[in-house]
């Protein structure tokens, strides 16, 4: 028995009880509790609708257009002068066509009963319950207030399962009372000649389905797994867009029609795949109008966007192939470097991925040096092999390593590897294709080391950055389709990277094996491909499936709402729901650890490294700060970061008290105080 089943069966009781027990009566609410739509909210039912009558030329274009307001209105005005508590779908569009007497009314309903039943759907844990309760014998039943008609909530009940649509239904279109007065619970108790005590009643109204029946006797159930999550309340931000109802829709109909309930898979279906899917489908559709067209997904982070665009192709058929283009900064960097001199320091510090721990073992194996190099350099300046070398000490090698010709081996395996990876493109149809080479950001700086590469062979090559700050793109050529400033760049980029991790380790080289140029990867604790990379994957690929379902039935131009949405999104990383901080949090990062030793991304804080992150800044302690927060989940740790944050604003005070005088500071001071108490 599952656990919903488990918590909705009232406990068993035994002697004079045992019978009453066996009379138990499940009444469940209809919408949002067994029914569900494929849009983010009612309303979605009316922007679809709107869709649907431009294709149409009976009605005049400016009614179509105020066709979303003119529903709206149209019911709560035939609220207002209802004479019984609920009211019809005919009395609605009958009210609306007092307002427009040109139009016609039972075409309208019968086109919004169609487009109800086409975009509802069960919800499989409900559904799984109710099945459960029928198999053990028990009587179901179903409540709802609705203005939909009897025979459409039957039609839609069916299409889910037979057994449903055989149920009692007690509908307040039908009765003329509604649950919200409790005259509709009341006709049900005496209609099945129950006591309020054998009536256990499962809703998602907070007032209708839990209040009002708990005030009659009524045992109650809420359920609130279709409840909005707090990516899909950021998609819905305008309820009168159909591209944003259309993706809430899909998150929320892929995660209520899934067996899968784990955080990671919910992460993909609610945050994830929305985000990124905005990114993929304008590079495929941009693809799909080129001859010959090839877009390659850069690994690792491509891995996601490539599963999201394989979901897509297979359903929007686009004349577009996909590749998963594995290279990397490493093995695009040093190739494109041509030139090797001692004045190419700083080049070659970025392109060789230098860091201030270098030691002259590790530089031997970066610049591929003979032990006799290394040697003499190190006595020469008498330091030890294993001692770290300061910047100075660095740059006072690579003059050491030019004038003695050092750096011969360096120009030989540049040339030897820029070789191998031109063979692997040439394997891949990249010099007989239009390619559009897509990254996940931030700078560019391996498409164009790309370029770089393919100086002098004439190619076809569009070059697609999905985040990045315009202001410090070193190559126009290469386009960014969300551009975010540096504040935002700074705080997204290094968290944003963690929802795109691959179950393989980073490109590292090439080599030919089997006759064919194969990539070499850097291995992978692990501890690491524990993490549920197919649960998430698997989130990824149903939203992707479902969405492009949706939007195959119309013709919109989402590129506005697309981006739109896609900024909103990212504000999700701001403040993270814990399902998605738990999920991704998680994920072993090996990056600044010391011998390698993998930790979690964004670990929960303790006190004490909580403390070292606000004094030190350690980057070693978490590479999501808000990950890490949502994590804690616990007052005392929310209330030192509160301290911190009061600490380094006073510690300012401070320093402004030394520099300007007192009456400065004063100024100053108030003002950080407003500031805090706005935070």
């Amino acid at each position: 028995m599952q656990k919903a089943e488990k918590q909705l069966i009232p406990p068993g009781k035994t002697g004079p009880f045992a019978q009453k027990d066996r009379e138990t009566v499940y009444s469940f609410d209809l919408f949002d509790t067994l029914i569900s739509r494929k849009v983010g909210s009612p309303k979605g039912i009316f922007c679809v609708m709107r869709n649907i009558l431009t294709k149409q030329a009976e009605l005049k274009k400016a009614f179509i257009d105020q066709f979303y307001d003119f529903r709206i209105q149209a019911e709560q005005k035939a609220r207002k002068i209802a004479r019984r508590e609920e009211i019809s779908l005919k009395e609605i569009f009958r009210t609306m066509q007092e307002e427009n007497p040109d139009i016609p009314a039972e075409q309208l309903a019968a086109l919004e009963m169609e487009t109800e039943w086409k975009y509802s759907f069960g919800i499989r844990a409900t559904v799984n319950t109710i099945h459960f309760l029928l198999d053990q014998g028990k009587r179901v039943l179903f409540i709802s207030d609705m203005y939909l008609p009897l025979p459409l909530i039957q039609k839609i009940l069916n299409s889910i399962s037979p057994r449903l649509s055989a149920l009692p239904i007690y509908l307040s279109s039908q009765e003329g009372v509604m649950k919200r007065t409790g005259n509709l619970f009341r006709r049900v108790l005496k209609q099945e000649n129950l006591t309020p005590d054998q009536l256990f009643h499962t809703g998602d109204d907070s007032w209708s389905d839990i209040h009002v029946p708990g005030t009659l006797g009524i045992r109650t159930r809420h359920y609130t797994d279709s409840v909005l999550l707090a990516p899909e309340k950021i998609m819905l931000h305008r309820e009168d867009d159909l591209y944003a109802q259309l993706m809430c829709g899909a998150s929320r109909f892929t995660r209520l029609t899934s067996e899968d309930r784990s955080d990671a898979f919910r992460t993909a279906a609610t945050f994830s795949g929305p985000l990124f899917y905005t990114c993929v489908l304008p590079v495929l559709e941009r693809a799909a109008n080129t001859k010959n067209a090839l877009v390659h997904f850069m690994a690792r982070d491509g891995n996601v966007l490539k599963i999201i665009a394989d979901e897509i192709l297979s359903i929007r058929h686009f004349p577009v192939r996909t590749n998963y283009f594995h290279a990397s900064r490493e093995t695009l960097l040093f190739p494109s470097l041509r030139n090797c001199s001692g004045t190419l320091f700083s080049v070659l510090k970025q392109r060789r991925f230098l860091d201030s721990c270098e030691t002259l073992h590790s530089l031997s194996g970066k610049f591929f040096l003979p032990e006799s190099s290394i040697r003499d350099f190190a006595e020469q300046n008498r330091i030890r092999p294993d001692q770290a070398m300061p910047e100075k000490m660095l740059k006072k090698f690579f003059t050491f390593l030019s004038q003695n010709g050092g750096l011969r081996n360096l120009r030989e395996e540049g040339e030897k590897s820029r070789n191998l990876f031109l063979k692997y493109l040439k394997e891949n149809g990249f010099f007989h294709a239009s390619n559009f080479v897509v990254d996940i950001g931030w700078f560019g700086k391996s498409l164009t080391a790309l370029r770089e590469l393919l100086d002098n062979i004439p190619v076809s090559c569009e070059n697609i950055l999905c985040f990045g700050d315009a202001r410090e793109q070193q190559a126009p050529e290469i386009e960014i389709l969300t551009p975010l400033t540096p504040d935002e760049q700074y705080r997204f980029n290094p968290c944003l990277e963690l929802f795109c991790r691959a179950d393989h380790g980073k490109t590292i080289g090439y080599e030919r094996k089997d006759g064919i140029i194969q990539p070499l990867f850097r291995s992978v604790p692990s501890q690491y491909l524990d993490w549920p990379f197919e649960r998430y994957y698997s989130g990824l690929r149903s939203f992707s499936r479902n969405f492009t379902l949706l939007l195959r039935d119309f013709d919109l131009d989402e590129a506005e709402s697309a981006l739109r949405l896609r900024k909103a999104l990212l504000n999700i990383l701001k403040r993270p729901p814990l399902y998605i901080a738990r999920s991704v949090g998680s994920i072993l990062y090996t990056r600044g650890v010391p011998n390698g030793q993998p930790k979690e991304a964004a670990p929960p804080f303790t006190c004490k490294m909580l403390m070292q992150y606000f004094l030190h800044r350690n980057a070693e302690i978490t590479s999501w700060y808000e990950g890490s927060l949502a994590r804690s989940n616990f007052r005392l740790i929310r209330l030192n970061a509160s301290f911190f944050l009061l600490i380094r604003k006073l510690t300012n005070v401070f320093i402004w008290l030394k520099r300007d005088g007192i009456a400065a500071t004063c100024r100053e001071a108030i003002r950080q105080l407003k500031t805090i108490g706005r935070e």
